[in-house]
């Protein structure tokens, strides 16, 4: 009976040394399993609409615009002006080189002389009856033609620059001195002090594209500190300035005031008229962007793995990209030790 005991007692020591032994080498295991994954911070993935206004500066300028060109082709001699310069009524903006059409003036005139001289002999002569009527005729026409050709090239030589029809500003300016150009050629646009007044602008190209015609806006003025003029986005440009790359924007103001002036600068909020529903990455997630597209990584709780996501980025906020692709699944993303990580591995996520 004693040994009975003893050896009961044995056996149940040895199965309790195995159980401890079994649970202390799984928990190693997990232990050295866990070890071996990256550790990674992550944020919810946040979805809503565009409520943040588009703010850019510009100036004020009047709402009529005037396409200025020359009547006559040629050479271009000399600019008075560039874009964005304030205009007087009158004021000279352009001349062409004037030696072709005085020469042309000077031609048409030596032509004259001659053909009169021939059509006062020839009217003399015909009314001594010594040429026929159609000679006489052919004399006339001859020095009718002649007057005309002298008073065309005259009046081409009055129009051999451009003037500004009224006080305004430059808007575009698209010819360099000294190239050539076809008659009527636009050479200048420009404002005139004409039914009412615009705010002009500049947006990126991530921007332009949220704006509407007829989109609120909001107008501060620079000369009248703390007034805000509301007004109505009236044109979007179709391409952007050459220089920077911007497109341009022009907001009509709603109740301008007669103290305005060209060239007043002007801070504009835009307020686009967006129905849709973006998803909004955080920067810190962001591995890198490539064609318009941000390349990061989503994380599955369930599974605890992550994967490589790419999205097209509709704009930028000043702390997220806004993408109109749903990214359905898709409730977290990996902001801190994204970098790191490979396509389909399994993360320990950690608060830091």
């Amino acid at each position: 009976m004693k040994w009975a005991n003893f050896y009961q007692q044995l056996f149940s020591y040895i199965a309790y040394i195995s159980v401890v032994v079994g649970v202390t080498s799984s928990n190693s295991l997990y232990a050295e399993e866990v070890d071996k994954l990256r550790a990674v911070e992550i944020r919810p993935v946040v979805r809503g609409k565009s409520e943040k206004p588009i703010h850019s500066t510009g100036i004020l300028i009047h709402n009529t615009r005037i396409r200025l060109a020359f009547n006559i082709g040629g050479l271009v001699e000399k600019i008075y002006v560039d874009k964005g310069d304030i205009l007087q009524a009158g004021q000279l903006l352009a001349r062409l080189d004037k030696r072709e059409i005085v020469a042309k003036v000077n031609s048409r005139e030596s032509a004259l002389r001659t053909v009169e001289s021939d059509w006062e002999r020839d009217r003399n002569l015909f009314r001594q009856r010594l040429i026929s009527e159609s000679d006489y005729q052919h004399s006339k026409n001859r020095y009718e033609t002649a007057v005309s050709d002298l008073n065309i090239a005259k009046f081409d030589q009055s129009l051999s620059t451009i003037l500004a029809p009224h006080a305004g500003i430059v808007l575009e300016r698209r010819i360099e001195e000294n190239e050539l150009v076809a008659a009527k050629q636009t050479i200048f646009i420009v404002s005139a002090d004409q039914d009412g007044w615009l705010a002009q602008v500049q947006v990126p190209d991530y921007d332009v594209v949220k704006l509407n015609l007829g989109d609120e806006a909001k107008v501060s003025v620079g000369a009248y500190r703390g007034d805000i003029f509301t007004g109505k986005v009236s044109r979007i440009s179709s391409q952007s300035d050459g220089n920077n790359g911007l497109f341009q924007v022009e907001v009509k103001i709603d109740e301008p005031i007669d103290s305005f002036r060209v060239g007043y600068l002007v801070s504009v909020d835009l307020f686009p008229q967006d129905e849709n529903t973006y998803t909004y990455i955080d920067f810190d997630s962001l591995i890198s962007v490539e064609d318009r597209k941000a390349i990061f990584f989503a994380y599955d709780e369930e599974t605890q793995v992550v994967k490589r996501m790419k999205t097209a980025i509709s704009f930028f906020t000043d702390d997220h990209i806004a993408s109109l692709d749903n990214l359905q699944g898709v409730q977290h993303q990996v902001t801190r030790g994204a970098s790191y990580l490979a396509d389909g591995e399994k993360v320990l996520v950690r608060q830091y």
